[in-house]
Order: structure tokens, then C-alpha cells, then sequence
């Protein structure tokens, strides 16, 4: 009996786990107080809108959670947080969810890592809008002290127009804006950019073939 030879693909799967290098603020803490306001993505675009499905949610979550959690035992650190989508988590109507103490950091941290993707809509604006309102009556108040540094640590897939009002009042209030952009497309979003004091761009399927082949 004869065998005709012919060439075969086989599929062979291995997980790999790859170091991916985040800078984060080593310097001292300083007199004044931070505040430290996260403006994060839960629309469900950051589950379907990429591939393989859900791996911009994973991105976005594991940045956030270092962000947070580099500053976790620093007193003057003080943390903001809403999700947004169509809508805004805590409501606009509410306070947003606070976080000073090193406990109520690790609870924030389970926050983020119990979201539900399943907004409709990315709102950017409205969310930076929301944001800019609590800043401006967070320092006005004066419960942090003197000298506030504030910041919005802003994370998207989404794209959108900026307006002149929300931008001059980041400005006047002096606030960092710093801004990670999701996916493929992350860089067509030029008024985020603009807007931003500093902006990251992360792509996951830069990092695809190194965790699963």
C-alpha cells in the first residue's frame, strides 16, 4: 500500500506572561495635597471592538489598578473615581466615590476590578465636564488644604470633540490631564490629545504575540 506525503499546519497554544513596563511618580510627596480624579471607560466598546473580545477592558483595568495602587500608601494622595459610558457611575447628581485612607484605596481597586462593561455610548466630554465641576468645588470648599494639585487620569477607546469651555476651565484650574487612549485607533482622537498634559497610547495587539501564540 502506498501513502501520499502532503504537508500538515498543526496548532500549538502556549501562554506566556510578559512584563509590561508602566512608569509611575517615585518622587516625594510635598506639602500639597494631590487629588487624583480617574475618569474611567465602561462602554461596551472596550469589550467588542477589539480582539481577541474583551482585551482592551483588561488593558484599561490593569493600568488603572496601577495607578492607583502606585500611590496607595502616600497620605496626600486623595482619589476620585466615576465610570462613564452613556451615563455616569456614582450618578453626576452624586459624589463621586472617595478614597484617602490605604483601605479605602483596596476597596477602590475591587471597584475597579467589579466593573461591568455595558455602557452604550463613551460621553467623554460630559464625563470631563462632571469631573471639572467636583475639582473646582472640591478646592473652592478648601478640605484638602492649600496648594491642591489636581489631576484627571482619563481613560478611553472613545473619540470626541473637546469644547473651549471644558478645556479653559482645565486650564484655569490648572489641572493635568493625563490620558490613556485604548485600541488600535487611539491616535485619531486629536483634541483629547491637545487637551492633555500627557497621553499614553496603548495598543493590546502590540502585546499580543508575546502572551499568547
Amino acid at each position: 500500500m502506498l501513502f501520499n506525503a502532503e504537508d500538515r499546519i498543526l496548532q500549538h497554544k502556549e501562554r506566556r506572561t510578559t512584563h509590561v513596563p508602566i512608569e509611575v511618580d517615585s518622587g516625594d510627596e510635598g506639602e500639597a495635597t494631590r487629588l487624583i480624579y480617574i475618569l474611567f471607560d465602561r462602554s461596551t466598546s472596550m469589550v467588542h471592538n477589539c480582539s481577541p473580545r474583551g482585551i482592551n477592558a483588561v488593558m484599561e483595568t490593569a493600568i488603572a489598578v496601577t495607578m492607583i495602587r502606585s500611590d496607595m500608601g502616600k497620605e496626600k494622595a486623595r482619589y476620585y473615581f466615576r465610570a462613564f459610558s452613556d451615563g455616569m457611575d456614582p450618578k453626576a447628581q452624586d459624589s463621586p466615590f472617595t478614597a484617602s485612607t490605604l483601605e479605602e484605596k483596596e476597596k477602590l481597586v475591587q471597584r475597579v476590578f467589579e466593573i461591568n462593561f455595558n455602557g452604550d455610548a463613551t460621553r467623554v466630554v460630559d464625563a470631563l465636564k462632571v469631573a471639572v465641576d467636583d475639582i473646582e468645588r472640591i478646592i473652592e470648599s478648601g478640605e484638602l488644604g492649600p496648594n491642591v494639585k489636581p489631576g484627571i487620569g482619563l481613560f478611553t477607546d472613545g473619540r470626541c470633540t473637546v469644547f473651549g469651555n471644558i478645556a479653559s476651565r482645565i486650564k484655569r484650574l490648572g489641572i493635568e490631564v493625563d490620558t490613556v487612549l485604548i485600541g488600535a485607533e487611539a491616535e485619531k482622537n486629536p483634541d483629547l490629545i491637545a487637551l492633555s498634559t500627557t497621553v499614553s497610547l496603548v495598543d493590546p495587539n502590540l502585546f499580543r504575540n508575546s502572551v499568547v501564540h
